[in-house]
């Protein structure tokens, strides 16, 4: 594993992205909205399922919206955590917080 984040860190996008703070910038600002699309996605679909969300409408009405602003999270988010991912691979391979994140991020999506 450590082999394989050693080699990450050391890509061209890895040290592009490490080297520049504004594109480091825009990407974590993407990253933060694609992360938000996420879990107001998963918020919203669940709370449709409990029947505190609109409790007259039926749940598909709330599931498929918060499904497809899951998806749109995850398509902004994956790639620009890739590219933030790069440049610290290796202490954020490592960290619990992260792997945390991770977790998170997986339990909201239904992976």
């Amino acid at each position: 594993m450590d082999a394989a984040l050693d080699w990450y860190q050391n890509t061209a996008l890895a040290s592009t992205v490490g080297s520049s703070p504004t594109l480091t910038a825009v990407l974590s600002a993407l990253h933060a909205l694609g992360f938000t699309c996420i879990m107001g996605g998963a918020l919203f679909a669940n709370l449709g399922r409990l029947g505190v969300l609109f409790p007259g409408r039926p749940v598909r009405e709330l599931t498929l919206p918060g499904s497809r602003l899951i998806a749109l999270g995850l398509a902004i988010s994956l790639p620009t955590g890739l590219a933030l991912f790069g440049p610290r691979a290796t202490a954020a391979g490592h960290n619990m917080f992260f792997g945390l994140k991770m977790l998170f991020l997986l339990t909201a999506t239904g992976v």
